[in-house]
């Protein structure tokens, strides 16, 4: 199985696309015997429903909940096959959580992976309980504020769909804008109110996924501290007489250079991954770098 390292196109293509209808055929002394009976006498629907989910993976909010019969078990057995503890359906997971090595697909971000979440929520769309495309490994800060969430009012969904918007490519939406006040360095992560009038059906999603998922304030803790710790970190020196850390000597064309090769490691990621965007930004907050430069700031 191959690890992507992009936000988006983490799709679990290289999955047995069969792997669904397999995992419900699998006979295992751990499934119920009246579970598989009755998903088995359910299967031209779920196979039907499947075909939905698959044809639809662009605009996922255009599938609609299938309504389930209040006398029949299938809801409860379809949710109860995520949970199996089943050798099969546990390797499954295992494989799939290869997909996500890189961080959570959701914050974009090296954020292990620790949840599963069910991109179409398990509660009203059971039938996709175990399906790869509806599966995806996110960190336990995005799972908890994600929860069942998926549609708003409107219809129109609150969340990127990290297997599929292929948008997340092309579409530069997130921004950062850098000041200083004094010694401070003030950092506002933004989504670019431009893209509302050339992309606005994009413009919706990502600005209903970052306000949901709290992603701004997030970043900005992550900026502004374990990434300028490391940055600091590469611009000090221990002094061989006080063993006190010290400001090194560096010119702000120098500065430049050496973030310039720290946005390097990010180059693989997507435009809109939030360092990317960030280390931009300070390339150019000439202020800020002049600080360093004159050794204004202090290093603890």
């Amino acid at each position: 199985m191959i690890g992507i390292e992009r936000m988006t196109k983490l799709s679990p293509l290289s999955l047995d696309p069969n792997i669904y209808k397999k995992l419900i055929y699998k006979v295992d002394m751990r499934t119920a015997r009246a579970s598989r009976k009755c998903i088995h006498n359910n299967i031209n629907l779920l196979n039907t429903r499947i075909s939905i989910l698959e044809s639809n993976t662009n605009y996922p909010e255009n599938i609609t909940p299938h309504i389930y019969f209040k006398t029949s078990t299938l809801k409860d057995d379809l949710e109860n096959l995520y949970s199996s503890k089943a050798k099969h359906i546990l390797t499954f997971k295992d494989n799939l959580k290869e997909i996500f090595k890189k961080g959570c697909p959701y914050c974009n971000s090296y954020h292990p992976v620790s949840e599963i979440d069910h991109y179409l929520p398990i509660s009203r769309f059971p039938e996709f309980s175990v399906h790869p495309y509806n599966l995806i490994y996110s960190c336990d800060n995005c799972n908890g504020l994600k929860l069942d969430k998926f549609l708003k009012r409107d219809g129109s969904r609150m969340f990127i769909y990290p297997y599929f918007d292929s948008f997340m490519e092309t579409i530069q939406f997130l921004k950062c804008d850098l000041s200083t006040c004094g010694m401070k360095l003030d950092i506002k992560f933004y989504i670019d109110p431009s893209i509302e009038t050339s992309h606005p059906y994009e413009f919706n999603i990502v600005n209903a996924h970052f306000n949901e998922l709290q992603l701004k304030t997030y970043y900005q803790r992550q900026a502004l501290d374990p990434l300028l710790s490391s940055l600091k970190s590469t611009w000090t020196s221990i002094n061989p007489i006080t063993d006190n850390p010290e400001w090194d000597t560096y010119t702000l064309n120098e500065l430049q250079i050496l973030l310039t090769y720290k946005l390097k490691e990010f180059q693989y990621f997507n435009i809109n991954r939030w360092e990317r965007v960030f280390l931009t930004s300070l390339i150019n907050c000439t202020s800020y770098l002049n600080l360093v430069v004159n050794k204004s700031l202090p290093i603890n």
